[in-house]
């Protein structure tokens, strides 16, 4: 099983076994896709406020000119641009600020879940063994001497 837990049907037979094996690989893709598809639409929204920025300072670069109308013209047009990339950014902001922050706090609980369940499942085997033997040459690191 790729997830172990309690499950209100017999998973030792063979159809049910394959069956819950299936339906845990198809929630997982469908989460790991959905997870990485709003990560990967925030990262371009953000990416397009930056690229739009850039393009302003290239704008502002090429500004000078003689005519004092047309300077003022294109200013102007510069600023209400920067004003128009702030909006968005605070939108983007104000839309996937809290979202972010659940999706993160929730990644975390569920690694350190998933690590807990990890560490009991192979308590007696050989993963067990190496980070028992990890923990005690750490502690024989630390408790010795330094030089």
């Amino acid at each position: 099983m790729f997830v172990r837990g309690y499950y209100p049907y017999d998973i030792t037979v063979s159809p049910n076994y394959e069956l819950t094996m299936i339906g845990q690989a198809i929630a997982g893709a469908y989460s790991a896709s959905i997870y990485s598809s709003v990560d990967s639409f925030v990262a371009m929204l953000i990416l397009h406020a930056c690229g739009q920025i850039s393009n302003l300072k290239n704008d502002l670069r090429e500004i000078h000119s003689n005519d004092k109308i047309d300077l003022q013209t294109k200013l102007k047009k510069i600023v209400e641009k920067h004003n128009y990339i702030n909006r968005f950014a605070e939108t983007v902001e104000n839309c996937f600020n809290i979202m972010l922050l659940i999706q993160m706090l929730g990644c975390t609980v569920q690694l350190c879940f998933q690590a807990f369940q990890t560490i009991m499942v192979r308590k007696n085997s050989y993963f067990s063994l190496n980070l028992r033997l990890h923990e005690r040459r750490m502690l024989q690191n630390n408790s010795s001497p330094s030089a």
